[in-house]
């Protein structure tokens, strides 16, 4: 926390744009549970009751709710952008000038191919963790938040359910995200290694034929290689576990939910309305857990910047 608070720092000359990036995504949040809330009158009123008043005026409805998206999204998703690559150019010109500041002594005992690493890929990184993942983590659990309204009004049984499985699953997280955090360190030094290993094959390639160094070279720059593939291996088998594995404890709860709302006095609208809030907030749930990976690189990439 206390080092994406620090990369947050960074937003406040740009906490206008910041603002009205939030406010499209608490837009978007309400338009999400807007959508859920009207599958109850489609079916009740529209379908089963035939209300000639609500045929009339639900299309209506459904084009505004889609029109007031696109707004939102598009407010949120420029916001962020517009944000984030400004926080990554006064990044850049900060860590250059920090480069020209250096003394001589600093160069001697660091790699250029670390430092450009840090410039071009660890940087670029934090552009992901400045714009897309708070995007996501703010726009989704917002969302969540909306759509969890939503379910209490309709069921507050049901949605108890919901609740019991969440610290079951803040725990899984909060171990991946240190995995993830981990792995990230190792992925971001392995570059670093593969950097130096290449540049100095290339600047020293006379010395090295002069004095038969090719093997020596390749077995390093081979290990270094295969240590940098292991490692994101590792990264992605994590990620590629952990998502289905939390989407398989709501899937748990989903099926009690169906199995209990079948014992409750519910109109079919709100069930369906229900159920449809419920598979729109799964859907956030695996957005949210799909950017751990991705936030945790951009943690890490930030702790190696301000380092």
């Amino acid at each position: 926390m206390s080092v994406y608070r620090r990369l947050l720092g960074y937003v406040r000359p740009y906490w206008v744009i910041f603002v009205i990036a939030i406010f499209g995504m608490v837009l978007f949040a309400l338009t999400e549970a807007a959508f859920a809330w009207i599958v109850q009158p489609i079916l009740d009123d529209g379908f089963v009751e035939k209300d000639p008043e609500v045929i009339t005026w639900m299309p209506l409805v459904i084009i505004a709710i889609f029109g007031t998206r696109i707004i939102a999204t598009f407010l949120s998703n420029y916001g962020m952008a517009w944000v984030a690559r400004s926080v990554i150019r006064d990044m850049r010109r900060l860590l250059f000038d920090q480069l020209m500041r250096l003394p001589v002594s600093f160069y001697d005992t660091h790699s250029s191919g670390t430092l450009m690493s840090k410039m071009v890929y660890d940087v670029e990184q934090l552009a992901e963790a400045s714009s897309n993942i708070i995007t996501i983590l703010i726009r989704d659990s917002l969302t969540i938040l909306a759509l969890l309204g939503l379910m209490l009004y309709y069921s507050v049984t049901l949605t108890v359910i919901m609740f019991v499985i969440a610290p079951i699953l803040a725990l899984l997280v909060t171990y991946v995200s240190r995995r993830f955090r981990k792995l990230s360190h190792r992925i971001q030094a392995s570059m670093g290694d593969v950097s130096t290993v290449t540049e100095e094959t290339i600047e020293a390639n006379r010395e090295i034929k002069v004095f038969g160094g090719q093997e020596y070279e390749t077995q390093q720059f081979e290990k270094i290689n295969h240590y940098n593939r292991r490692q994101f291996l590792k990264l992605a088998a994590t990620n590629a576990l952990s998502s289905p594995v939390i989407q398989f404890i709501v899937a748990i709860a989903f099926a009690l939910i169906v199995f209990l709302a079948t014992k409750q006095e519910l109109l079919v609208g709100q069930f369906a309305a229900y159920m449809t809030a419920m598979l729109l907030l799964m859907q956030h749930a695996k957005r949210l857990a799909n950017i751990n990976a991705a936030l945790q690189r951009g943690i890490a990439a930030a702790q190696s910047v301000f380092q």
